[in-house]
């Protein structure tokens, strides 16, 4: 009995509105579900009933019972429970002593045998009642809408009659127009009656109903333009090659609203670079057969690559969420055996950088750290011997260093020090910009340019005349006199990861200058 598990659908106007749960059939042969369903309607119901389901791996209906519809004034204050029988005709045998039900037996010995036939059969005790609402007033349809009215309402309303569904069902709706024998002069009913011409073959009796289901019956009415049109548009086409990823136009942001907008040759180079691609595919000294394979090979390149696009959109939590991981006995246990490490706060450990992937550096600030320490054995100058009163002084050796970086037209510079042995010890971040702001491995291979370092000397001149000014007044110039430079080819960051210098600077002047130094 144990096995045995039932549940009861609720059905208002044939459609399900609920169901109970599953209950199991206990020891007096009885299941309590003592469930309530609270149900809006609009319309007056044409029929409740409720299905009595056995559960299993497939759901068999035993019973179906038909619920009489209550009265406007059967309220849920005033209604009592009521007691409906059913039986059910479908059959059930088992393999022990089991007698089952819907075959006939015999029950009895000698000539007081009966050939019985049971049944399954029950009770249902239910009821059903109208909502009162806060005014006390029972919450029913409006009374103009009773089943006689209803009845009438379908036979001239094909909403009604045959629901939503029903409408866009093309032979529901003609059997629909052929019982309710509808008035062709009536204008009403134009647009239905146009429907049925359309639907009829020749005779004007025979109907026609298409194999097809059009999923939206007015769609081309709603075509603004023909597919010719559409495949001819220059913006279209744009955001179609956009949608796809193509190189040419895959970083392009910003879509012209106007046809005039866009250039007649902006599809040349996409057109020129397919060209070449089919022309390298295939040579004139190829046999048909390894032209074919050669094809073949391209279309499975073509594939591939549009797999691999498809699967960078794949994001992970990683790439979406960043935060903290959550700490647990193993992480717990790690950090308090690191209290106990020695420390060496001149040689601090460098903690690598979390890894970011080309697909999420778009619209981000992309920079290239340059780290510029220190230089050695920096040639000083030295001053012009100046004889005043006969007499010759030498001013002291001095030079003011500094570095500054270009790279993609920009420029920045470290701080000036005095000496010939400076110490910087700084960090230059350099924006790094993408060609089309792509920044996938294939785009990034092909970047040439160049980082530039050139170191400077800073000097300054004394524009002052006249030497009694010099205490209150202060009129220099800023010079900078490159002393060498290096170049650094972004190729060699981006495959290397992290570059580190130690430059040996030429330093090569004319012999007239070097008497200045």
């Amino acid at each position: 009995m144990q096995k045995c598990r039932c549940f009861i659908k609720v059905l208002i106007n044939d459609k399900e509105v609920s169901r109970t749960g599953v209950r199991t059939l206990s020891s007096d042969f009885t299941i309590r579900f003592g469930e309530i369903f609270n149900v809006q309607i609009v319309q007056w119901p044409l029929n409740i009933k409720l299905q009595v389901f056995e559960s299993g791996a497939f759901n068999n209906m035993i019973a179906e019972v038909f619920l009489p519809i209550p009265d406007t004034r059967m309220t849920s204050d005033v209604v009592e429970l009521e007691e409906i029988d059913f039986s059910s005709d479908h059959k059930r045998s088992y393999n022990h002593s089991a007698v089952g039900c819907g075959y006939t037996v015999e029950l009895g010995e000698g000539d007081s045998v009966k050939h019985v036939t049971p049944l399954t059969s029950g009770s249902i005790v239910s009821s059903v009642a109208w909502g009162v609402g806060d005014d006390n007033r029972p919450l029913i349809p409006p009374e103009s809408l009773n089943p006689q009215d209803i009845k009438m309402q379908h036979r001239y309303d094909a909403l009604s009659a045959l629901g939503a569904g029903g409408v866009i069902d093309i032979e529901k709706l003609s059997n629909w127009i052929n019982d309710a024998r509808l008035d062709p002069n009536d204008p009403v009913n134009a647009n239905i009656i146009h429907s049925v011409k359309m639907l009829r073959g020749g005779d004007g009796n025979q109907s026609h109903i298409p194999d097809f289901f059009r999923l939206e019956q007015l769609q081309e009415e709603f075509n603004f333009v023909t597919d010719d049109d559409l495949a001819l548009s220059k913006r279209f086409k744009m955001i179609e090659y956009r949608q796809k990823e193509i190189p040419e136009f895959r970083n392009i942001k910003f879509v012209p609203c106007q046809e005039k907008e866009i250039q007649d040759d902006i599809f040349k180079a996409y057109e020129l670079r397919k060209q070449k691609e089919q022309e390298g595919l295939v040579s004139a000294d190829m046999d048909p057969h390894r032209a074919a394979v050669a094809k073949f090979l391209g279309k499975v390149r073509q594939q591939v690559m549009a797999r691999f696009l498809a699967a960078q959109h794949q994001f992970s939590l990683e790439d979406v969420v960043n935060e903290e991981a959550v700490p647990n006995i193993g992480l717990l246990g790690g950090n308090i055996l690191k209290l106990a490490e020695p420390r060496r706060p001149l040689r601090p450990q460098r903690k690598e950088r979390k890894t970011v992937t080309a697909q999420n550096l778009a619209g981000l600030d992309v920079n290239i750290l340059i780290n510029i320490e220190r230089a050695f054995d920096i040639p000083v100058r030295s001053s012009a011997i100046s004889s005043e009163s006969g007499s010759s002084q030498t001013t002291q050796n001095i030079v003011r260093p500094f570095v500054e970086v270009l790279f993609q037209q920009n420029k920045k510079q470290t701080s000036t020090t005095e000496g010939p042995n400076p110490n910087w010890n700084e960090e230059i971040a350099m924006p790094f910009k993408a060609p089309n702001n792509d920044y996938s491995s294939t785009n990034l291979q092909s970047v040439n340019d160049l980082i530039y370092l050139n170191l400077f000397d800073e000097v300054l001149i004394d524009m002052l005349q006249d030497n009694r000014e010099s205490a209150s007044t202060v009129h220099r110039r800023v010079e900078r006199r490159w002393l060498g430079s290096i170049q650094i080819p972004f190729s060699t960051i981006y495959f290397q990861g992290k570059v580190t210098y130690n430059l040996l600077l030429l330093l090569c002047f004319d012999s007239r200058l070097l008497k200045q130094f």
